[in-house]
């Protein structure tokens, strides 16, 4: 006697091996990378502000001439200039600020709520779409900024490497 095989079985089998030969394959299955930060924001003192990108070697940087807490100006002058970083750069850049931010200093003595401040912020995603978060950190009244830490200080160091204002 022959024993049949029936052709629902088979189909059947088919389609557990094509579903998963496809789940393997999809993008959506893989697991999302943490450190895929897509921006980069360093605002220096209220009156500089670094724009990277990840995905970009250049930066924006904007110089408010005569911003700052005690300026009495109506008008405030901006100078934008251009910078390129290497990708070992940003990476270092990126892995600094995370650090600032993640592991917080305090001052013993500070100076009054409106000398010395920084503002760190980290865009995860394309800000404020669906999935995406933003990582903050904030310092004021410390004097400077980059004295807080060794990172400060190297943070500091490889973003004016570049910077020559007018």
């Amino acid at each position: 006697m022959k024993t049949q095989i029936y052709p629902y079985k088979q189909i059947i089998a088919g389609a557990i091996i094509c579903s998963f030969i496809h789940a393997c394959r999809c993008p959506h299955n893989k697991s999302k990378n943490t450190e895929a930060w897509n921006n980069l924001t360093v605002v220096d003192n209220h009156n500089v502000v670094f724009n990277i990108y990840n995905d970009d070697d250049s930066t924006t940087v904007m110089h408010r001439k005569g911003a700052g807490p005690f300026s009495h100006s109506h008008k405030n002058f901006i100078d934008t200039i251009k910078i390129k970083f290497t990708p070992v750069e940003r990476d270092s850049i990126y892995k600094l600020a995370k650090a600032i931010i993640t592991n917080p200093q305090q001052r013993i003595s500070g100076c009054t709520d409106y000398v010395g401040s920084i503002v760190l912020m980290i865009d995860y995603g394309a800000y404020k779409s669906p999935g995406s978060y933003r990582l903050t950190g904030e310092y004021s009244g410390v004097c400077k900024w980059d004295t807080l830490s060794i990172a400060c200080a190297t943070l500091n160091k490889l973003l004016y490497r570049h910077v020559k204002f007018n």
